[in-house]
């Protein structure tokens, strides 16, 4: 006979959450798209994807958006520049309100360069202090290390 433990059912109510906030976060960026007035980027055409993963290998495939017009801002008094071309994978785009493309093209730009324009080197938690939703900050505080210590490996990609 099949026994149902209390860890079993803490693994199938938390997979119904994951997927639950997975569709959430979907329909909150398809909504974005439909409304977001972007300046700085567009998303990439399935060529630019295509020549993106031949250029770099499967771990472009995540890329969705092109930096088309340089963004330029600061971070604790510390000049950034976003050069044209430089590849973001947006996941940082769900729930960000409309001033959020130059939050989370910036927070992409330190996660892959881990600097200012002036070799100011930035933590992770001053990357992730750009992202004004603090349920957001959080999220990316809790889960993105990884990406952290692999970004400044792989360095920023450009189309």
């Amino acid at each position: 006979m099949y026994r149902i433990t209390q860890r079993k059912v803490q693994a199938l109510i938390m997979l119904v959450l994951f997927i639950i906030i997975g569709v959430v976060l979907y329909c909150i960026l398809i909504q974005m798209r439909k409304t977001q007035p972007w300046q700085h980027v567009r998303i990439l055409t399935m060529d630019e994807r295509v020549l993106v993963t031949k250029k770099y290998g499967s771990i472009a495939a995540i890329y969705r958006y092109v930096v088309i017009k340089p963004l330029h801002t600061t971070i604790c008094g510390h000049p950034i520049t976003i050069p044209i071309g430089f590849l973001s994978d947006g996941v940082t785009i769900a729930g960000l309100d409309e001033y959020g493309e130059a939050e989370w093209l910036t927070h992409d730009w330190l996660y892959s360069t881990h600097c200012a324009d002036n070799d100011w080197y930035v933590s992770k938690s001053v990357a992730d202090s750009v992202l004004s939703i603090p349920t957001r900050r959080m999220a990316v505080t809790l889960w993105a290390k990884n990406y952290w210590d692999n970004g400044i490996d792989i360095g920023p990609q450009f189309l």
